[in-house]
């Protein structure tokens, strides 16, 4: 996601009076390079200042993707993962001068010296969504990431969308993710269950390898309202439809301000002795 050269962003002289708010301040903008897409409206770069590391520009892309705030994040996730890019963790909140809802996306590349990319779907009632993309190195993502919500104004929201670190199922596994997580210590609680599901598909004659990606939603009272799988790639049919079953009876913490909370859980399970 990160622009090779500032160069490439002086196809257009004027920046959009309504994407200035996303620029940072002696930032060079304009048009994007014809590989971006033609929703790709604004992009924008500097090759000085702090967050300049070696050969990493920081970068800012502005997409118009069209559709929904829903067909927008979804356009997101796809794109993130077609360029090699993880999401590490999704947050609710509000964004621009209307304080508009917005979700932000942290994002970060397979090494340690990757990209990391802090992206905004925005959805201002009065027109469609933007993504808004900032990338940077990682070995200045911290700093940078308080940058990049001044520049959309963020306020943080009241109804945060987890993201944990796959959950390692299987022999001599590991239980990964934000440490402390209270969510995530509760998923850990159940993992006789996930076993149990895990050695029912085995019994049937297959031995589940790979990952599977539930999401739920946890209603006011903590209980699971709603459970779906996003991704199978065990070839086991009967672990998704066991773990689903599972998550469902499960009971959370009541989300705080009486909200309701999405969890993206993706289960890796690894082959036995």
């Amino acid at each position: 996601m990160l622009l090779g050269t500032v160069a490439l962003l002086l196809g257009a002289a004027d920046v959009p009076a309504s994407l200035e708010q996303f620029i940072p301040a002696g930032w060079k903008a304009g048009a994007c390079p014809a590989s971006y897409g033609r929703n790709s409206v604004l992009c924008a770069g500097t090759d000085t200042g702090p967050f300049k590391v070696d050969h990493h520009v920081p970068t800012v892309w502005i997409r118009t993707p069209g559709g929904g705030c829903t067909a927008a994040r979804e356009a997101s996730r796809r794109d993130s993962k077609q360029k090699g890019f993880t999401l590490v963790r999704e947050t609710v909140g509000r964004c621009g001068s209307q304080a508009a809802p917005c979700v932000e996306h942290e994002l970060r590349g397979r090494s340690s010296d990757a990209a990391r990319v802090f992206e905004y779907v925005v959805c201002p009632a009065d027109r469609d969504p933007l993504l808004v993309s900032y990338g940077v190195s990682s070995r200045v993502a911290l700093a940078f990431h308080d940058t990049a919500r001044r520049q959309v104004r963020w306020a943080e929201g009241q109804v945060p969308v987890v993201h944990t670190d796959p959950i390692q199922i299987g022999p001599e596994a590991s239980l990964e993710g934000v440490p402390g997580d209270p969510t995530l210590n509760l998923v850990r609680s159940h993992r006789p269950e996930i076993e149990r599901c895990r050695a029912e598909a085995i019994a049937t004659g297959r031995v589940p390898i790979g990952k599977v990606v539930i999401k739920w939603q946890i209603g006011a009272n903590g209980r699971v309202a709603a459970a779906e799988t996003l991704s199978d790639d065990t070839k086991a049919p009967s672990l998704a439809v066991c773990l689903l079953a599972r998550i469902r009876a499960w009971e959370f913490p009541p989300p705080k301000g009486g909200g309701v909370v999405f969890i993206t859980c993706p289960f890796q399970f690894r082959a036995g002795d």
